[in-house]
C-alpha cells in the first residue's frame, strides 16, 4: 500500500511542477509593447543604445523548462527594460541558455 502511496505522490508532485513550469507571470508593460523584435540586419540605419540581459529560472526543481516559454518571458522582460532605455527595438545576441539572454537595445525611430 506504501508504494502506491508515494507513486501517487510521485505523479501529483510532477504534475503540479509540470504545470507551474507552463505558466508565464512575465507581461509586457505598455510601454513595453512599443518596442519590436529585430534582427541585426534591420537595425543598421538604427542607433544603439546599449543592451539588456534578461533572466528567468531554466529549471524547477530537477526539470528543464521549454526554451520557447524561456525565450517569451526573456523576451517581454528585455522589451520593458529597452522602453525604460529610450529603446524602440530589441535585437537577441543568441538563444537562450541557462535562462538567460542579452538583447541590444536600439533606437530606430527617434519621436519628434
Amino acid at each position: 500500500m506504501k508504494k502506491v502511496t508515494a507513486g501517487v505522490r510521485a505523479l501529483v508532485a510532477a504534475t503540479a511542477v509540470a504545470t507551474l513550469s507552463a505558466c508565464s507571470w512575465v507581461k509586457v508593460s505598455e510601454q513595453g509593447a512599443q518596442v519590436s523584435v529585430s534582427s541585426y540586419e534591420q537595425v543598421a540605419s538604427c542607433e544603439k543604445l546599449g543592451y539588456t540581459r534578461s533572466l528567468v529560472k531554466h529549471k524547477i526543481g530537477f526539470i528543464e523548462r521549454d526554451a520557447d516559454k524561456m525565450t517569451g518571458e526573456l523576451t517581454a522582460l528585455a522589451q520593458n527594460e529597452a522602453a525604460l532605455m529610450g529603446g524602440d527595438t530589441i535585437v537577441p545576441r543568441a538563444p537562450v541558455k541557462d535562462g538567460v539572454m542579452v538583447f541590444d537595445v536600439y533606437l530606430c525611430n527617434p519621436k519628434k
